[in-house]
């Protein structure tokens, strides 16, 4: 299991929605979660990338729009 960098949710990433971002693989729940990670990618992955946290790197904590 891994976590979705979005609603922080916990995912299976045999059959989750994925995409890579900088060489890294994020798995989501829903395709909400996925579309909101493509549209802010550095929000959900940027402070973990940059600070060479593997992956899962825990909860965000910044709230999915509706």
């Amino acid at each position: 299991m891994t976590i979705d960098p979005v609603c922080g949710k916990e995912v299976n990433p045999e059959n989750a929605l994925s995409e890579n971002f900088e060489g890294h693989d994020f798995f989501f729940c829903t395709e909400k979660c996925r579309d909101e990670f493509n549209r802010h990618p550095d929000r959900y992955a940027g402070e973990g990338l940059r600070a060479g946290v593997q992956y899962p790197m825990g909860v965000s904590k910044v709230p999915i729009p509706e």
